[in-house]
Formats: C-alpha cells, structure tokens, sequence
C-alpha cells in the first residue's frame, strides 16, 4: 500500500514537470533599471527557479552584507514553480522580518511553495497578468519511508503551513484551498481569491506598524497623517496600477512621497 502512494506521489511530481529539479537563483538587483526602488533606498532581490533551502542561505548573504543594505525595507520579485516548502516557509519568516515587499510581476509567476514567500511579505503586489498558483503540498518520493511515515509529514506539514499562514495574518483557509487540489493538478487565484487570501495587498497588522513609523518621519499627527494617506490613494492610483503590470514603482514612490510630504490637492 505504502509502495503505491509513493508511486502515486512520484507521478505526481513527473506531471507537475518537477522531477530533479534545477536549483533556483537569489539575484541581488543592483540597477536602478531593474528595480528603481534603489533610488529611494531599497534593497532588491530577485528569487527565481526551485526553491531550496540554501536560498535562505543566499538571502541572508545579499541583505546582511553592508554594501547591499539601504535604508529602506526590500522588494523581492517573484518567478518560480515551487520548490521546498519548508525552505519557502523559512524564506516567508524572512521577508516579513525585513517588512518585505514581494513582486509578482506581469508574466511572471508564483507557484505552488512560493505562494508561502508571497505570503510573508508585509507588502503582497500581483501584477494583472502574473500567476499565482496552488495545489496540495506533496512529498519528495522515498521507498524507505513507510505509510505511517508519510502521514507523520503531512500532518507535521500542515500544522507548521497553517501556524505560519496564521501569523502571517493570512486565513488558514488558503491552505485548505490547497489540500482541495490534487497535487498533480494547477489551480490559478483569480484576482477575488487573490484578495479573499489577502495576497495582493499590505498585511494589515503590519500597516500599523508602518503606520507608527511614517507619523513620525512626517512629523504629523494622526488626523492629519490618515487625511494625506486618503488623497494619497485617489492621486496615485494610476501610478499603482501601472507599477503592478511593470512591476517598476519609481512613479508611485515619487506621487505618495509627494503627497504625504506636501498633503495634496
């Protein structure tokens, strides 16, 4: 019984096109061109390919390295099919530590384990054409792991997915969505289960804290600071929604750093 659902899980994997996988890439952007967050003191990173657990290892290489740092917290762009779940739940823990923004950019795509890195981040942006995919979390194939064994992992698998998930302000729902589709099968969210899950907006617990941290650099007081957030988002809205199709944000910097300096029309 065990040996045939691990030849079931193994199939699983040959469907999904992820059998020996490449390992993926952490790319430090260093160009304005790339990434025009630079020019207002980002970090940005680009993680794409197979998730695996020496990306952490990479991430903590690029923003922990003094020449790398800014002043600002990062922008990480997204593009992989998944990989390790444990490693992208690690690269999740990360990004919110860093109040991360993570990208998904036009064409690009977020798949299976990803979707957890995406869920980390204090800032989640999907642009309109972009992909973000989910199906059940499934197991590297061993013929020495018994029955018994592979339950143990699924279940130890879904409590660290829903903890995490929770505390990322994130509904655990999103992973019974994922429970609902057969490994060896894609579901793509559409933009209103993008925004039921909460992965294309600012985590709001995290907005609070930003929240704190912008009323004091613009030296208002509360009223005033919710006022500018408000025209902020009627005069930059053009300017966001062009970001998210080219994922470049240089305008919508430029337009709420205007407002929020100068308190708008």
């Amino acid at each position: 019984m065990a040996r045939r659902f691990l030849a079931r899980l193994a199939f699983a994997c040959a469907a999904m096109g992820v059998v020996a996988p490449g390992h993926g890439e952490v790319q430090r952007l260093g160009e304005a061109r790339d990434c025009p967050g630079i020019t207002h003191g980002a970090r940005c990173l680009r993680l794409s390919g197979w998730i695996v657990a020496d990306d952490l290892k990479a991430v903590h290489a690029i923003v922990d390295n003094p020449e790398a740092a800014g002043s600002k917290p990062p922008f990480v762009f997204l593009h992989s099919r998944g990989g390790d779940v444990d490693a992208a739940i690690a690269l999740g823990h990360r990004l919110r530590r860093m109040a991360a923004t993570a990208v998904v950019g036009e064409d690009a795509e977020c798949l299976s384990a990803c979707v957890f890195v995406l869920a980390g981040a204090a800032q989640r942006t999907v642009a309109p054409k972009a992909k973000v995919g989910i199906h059940q979390p499934y197991l590297v194939p061993s013929p020495k792991r018994s029955r018994s064994e592979v339950r143990r992992e699924y279940d130890r698998l879904s409590v660290v997915a829903r903890t995490f998930l929770v505390e990322m302000n994130v509904p655990a729902a999103l992973y019974d969505a994922m429970n609902l589709v057969p490994s060896d099968r894609m579901q793509m969210l559409s933009s209103a289960e993008l925004s039921k899950y909460g992965l294309n907006r600012r985590d709001p617990v995290w907005h609070g804290v930003t929240d704190a941290s912008e009323l004091k650099r613009y030296g208002l007081d509360r009223n005033e600071y919710l006022r500018r957030k408000r025209v902020s988002v009627d005069q930059c809205t053009q300017e966001w929604t062009a970001g998210q199709r080219a994922g470049r944000f240089e305008h919508y910097f430029a337009c709420t750093e205007r407002v929020m300096a100068a308190g708008g029309g």
